[in-house]
């Protein structure tokens, strides 16, 4: 059986570091041993300043222009101390995928399950040969307004069933590259340690 891990927290205003920080790092010299691919995806139907500011091909650029929005809209808030930034995900992928496969596999669990109000998500994907290749995702939490970030998408905060939804999502897709590489290797998102959630803000 395959390797099965998904985490979720959530960067609020308490989290040491800041989320701009975070996705430059992600997409630094850090983690660039190993990468493989990187990006930032933006809805369909998104208002046209979205794709001005963040349909860009230079991954780096796009998320460093995201992320410095979204904390601006944040912080000009009158409830700076309630201020959520972003839910960060971690999901393992399964040594037996290629990597286009995996690249594959990321960018439809953004679009089928995190995408779903509009909600725009920067990721990498990497492996240092040491047996563990991974994903992080960062997503927003504001719906798309005609000019700049609205208001705070409230269906899926604080819903424990929506997180076993993701995760049963994440482990069929997984599932399903996995068939199709002809791997005999499966993941089973049912174990009791399988999954790591921190919701602290939600």
């Amino acid at each position: 059986m395959a390797i099965f891990q998904l985490s979720r927290t959530v960067v609020n205003w308490t989290t040491p570091r800041r989320v701009s920080k975070i996705a430059s790092e992600l997409h630094g010299p850090k983690f660039k041993q190993g990468l493989f691919c990187e990006g930032v995806l933006i809805p369909e139907c998104a208002p046209a300043w979205v794709v001005q500011r963040y349909g860009l091909d230079d991954a780096a650029m796009a998320s460093a222009s995201l992320w410095r929005d979204v904390e601006a809209r944040e912080w000009a808030s009158t409830q700076r101390r309630k201020a959520q930034f972003a839910l960060r995900f971690g999901l393992a992928l399964p040594v037996e995928l290629p990597f286009e496969a995996c690249e594959e596999v990321t960018r439809r669990f953004a679009r089928e399950f995190l995408m779903a109000n509009g909600e725009v998500v920067d990721f990498v994907c990497f492996d240092r040969g040491d047996g563990n290749p991974y994903v992080h995702l960062l997503q927003t939490m504001r719906y798309l307004g005609d000019d700049g970030f609205g208001l705070k998408i409230r269906n899926f905060m604080g819903k424990r069933n929506a997180l076993f939804g993701i995760r049963a999502g994440w482990a069929g897709l997984l599932n399903e590259a996995l068939a199709l590489s002809g791997s005999d290797a499966r993941v089973d998102h049912r174990a009791a340690s399988a999954v790591s959630s921190e919701l602290s803000g939600e």
